[in-house]
């Protein structure tokens, strides 16, 4: 049936879940999702802004197929936007996804009449007597929209015109039905590349700590060697000079990373934004009673929450997650590593 996002407010389409009191939500703006009952009255009934509401949109498109619940939005206050680069770097990645040759535009369908440039959403009445292939356009501004975590299309514009054509060069012929990337953009996106697609390492950033050594020793640790991939500790690593040096080379080698934000160390938050910055994915991770710490740009990704008492299940979570991820990896554990 027809209807208007609980988030957004957007135009949507909204199907019962069986006889449970939930409702499954497409919606131009924040994708696919499920909303509980519970958190659908209290989006109702509370004081929420637009720029709140938005974010707890883009946080949703962030990670489609969520069961929104009403815990959801009693954490929505630490959910914050990424910085205006890596918001630019979604888009030029997008476009290369979407790119076939060299040189080629990327078609846009960015124009469209039917929605203004300061506007956030479009109503379900004005979208439902749109013709398909406007219907069409409007959909392909709303997923750049919500990619790039902008507000509406002037933002967008910004980003793309602004930003990624005049200010670094990325992308070259603007216009409004497509874009063009750059030999500068191709050479930064293969920059952005981490050393090896095949490389078996996962670095881990984490509290060295008694507090997690049972979590590194019975999570982690199996987790990702069970999945076939090396985990790299920089405390257990002997190496030459300075440290600071061998962790940002060790990350630039890896496949991913594993970021736990167990007592919210500095150096955790910096090693997941080098990360981050070099498009090399993180698999995001934090212990119950201290996740509703996480008030900084990390809070929109997914978690994979653990419990002292419940290690067994967070490492069988992990291990799923990896191996959904990138498949089974070709590291193989020596008997004298298991042995520890």
């Amino acid at each position: 049936m027809e209807y208007e996002c609980p988030v957004c407010q957007c135009a949507s389409i909204a199907n019962h879940v069986g006889d449970r009191d939930l409702l499954d939500i497409e919606c131009l703006r924040c994708g696919k999702y499920r909303i509980t009952g519970t958190a659908e009255t209290m989006l109702s009934r509370r004081e929420i802004s637009e720029d709140e509401r938005l974010l707890l949109s883009m946080w949703i498109y962030e990670n489609q197929g969520v069961e929104f619940s009403s815990d959801h939005i009693r954490r929505f206050p630490k959910v914050s936007k990424p910085s205006v680069h890596d918001r630019g770097l979604r888009l030029i990645r997008e476009f290369a996804r979407r790119n076939t040759s060299l040189g080629e535009e990327v078609k846009l369908d960015f124009v469209s009449e039917h929605i203004r440039s300061s506007s956030t959403r479009i109503s379900r009445e004005k979208y439902a007597q749109l013709a398909y292939e406007d219907q069409e356009k409007v959909k392909a501004i709303f997923e750049l929209m919500s990619l790039s975590w902008c507000r509406n299309t002037t933002e967008l514009i910004f980003l793309i015109n602004d930003y990624l054509t005049n200010e670094l060069g990325w992308l070259k012929d603007w216009m409004t039905t497509g874009v063009t990337i750059s030999p500068e953009g191709w050479i930064h996106l293969e920059e952005q590349e981490y050393e090896s697609a095949d490389s078996p390492i996962a670095f881990i950033a984490m509290w060295f700590d008694p507090q997690t050594d049972r979590l590194w020793a019975e999570g982690i640790e199996p987790a990702i060697t069970g999945a076939g991939y090396r985990p790299l500790k920089i405390n257990q690593e002997i190496f030459l000079g300075r440290i600071e040096d061998k962790i940002m080379a060790s990350i630039r080698g890896s496949k991913f990373v594993v970021a736990d934000f167990t007592d919210q160390r500095d150096a955790v938050i910096y090693e997941c934004g080098f990360a981050q910055g070099l498009g090399i994915p993180v698999i995001h991770t934090c212990r119950k009673d201290d996740f509703e710490k996480t008030n900084f740009d990390v809070s929109h990704y997914p978690f994979l929450i653990w419990e002292n008492d419940k290690i067994e299940q967070f490492r069988k979570e992990l291990k799923e997650k990896i191996l959904a991820l990138w498949g089974e990896g070709p590291y193989i554990v020596q008997d004298d590593e298991a042995d520890g």
